[in-house]
């Protein structure tokens, strides 16, 4: 009788694997609406503040330096210098497509509908 109920709720439906889902849900007495959260923003960027010295306090120390775990001790050099227009444009180019910003407000599509004019 389970078997039938679900193949003919779930014949119905364009989205069969949400179908049975919800089937399931709705057989277990579940909702599938939003909770709500009593969370706020804050508690929850405090909590990722707080938890990184919390396991630290809480770790015993250890005998070996973080240095002494770099398998290769010769890093190559870092050096900086004047990059050109072009330069900048071709790296602007190859950024990936997207509408997301950044911490500027300003996301790679529209640098890239900038980069043009000076």
């Amino acid at each position: 009788m389970k078997t039938s109920s679900l193949g003919n709720f779930n014949l119905r439906a364009n989205n069969k694997s949400k179908a049975a889902w919800d089937y399931i849900r709705f057989k277990k007495g579940v909702s599938s609406a939003a909770r709500e959260c009593n969370l706020t923003a804050n508690d929850f960027n405090d909590f990722f503040v707080r938890v990184g010295p919390e396991i630290i306090s809480n770790s015993p120390p250890s005998p070996v330096s973080p240095e002494d775990l770099i398998p290769l001790r010769n890093i190559p050099s870092l050096s900086l210098g004047e990059v050109s227009f072009i330069e900048v444009k071709d790296v602007i180019v190859e950024l990936a497509s997207s509408n997301t910003p950044d911490l500027y407000d300003l996301s790679s599509n529209v640098i890239k509908l900038i980069k043009d004019h000076r």
